[in-house]
């Protein structure tokens, strides 16, 4: 099973590749439903994360760090460690545009 791609899709050009561990934070108003429906009630805007995301998300609100994140993709899916790293930066990059996580 190759790792699926998360709730929105960032541009190859704003793709910056790093194995350096990112720290992210959610907002604390922020609700994220089991179902991966993210709510933001300052703006009224709302977002649906697939499972891939929601699972990312939950380990970060459990206190995992990223290397711990990226340790639980791997071991789950059939990918290697540059891809995952890729994925992580890009889903951290499009929850900071829609400034879901704090800086």
């Amino acid at each position: 099973m190759k790792i699926p791609k998360h709730f929105v899709r960032v541009s190859p050009f704003h793709v910056v590749l790093t194995t350096k561990a990112i720290a992210m934070t959610l907002r604390k108003n922020i609700a994220v439903s089991e179902n991966g429906f993210v709510f933001d009630p300052s703006t009224g805007d709302s977002f649906t994360l697939n499972n891939t995301a929601l699972e990312i998300v939950e380990l970060i609100k459990s206190g995992k760090s990223h290397s711990e994140v990226v340790t639980f993709l791997l071991e789950k899916y059939e990918a290697d460690k540059p891809l995952i790293e890729r994925y992580l930066v890009e889903f951290f990059e499009e929850m900071k545009t829609y400034s879901l996580i704090e800086q």
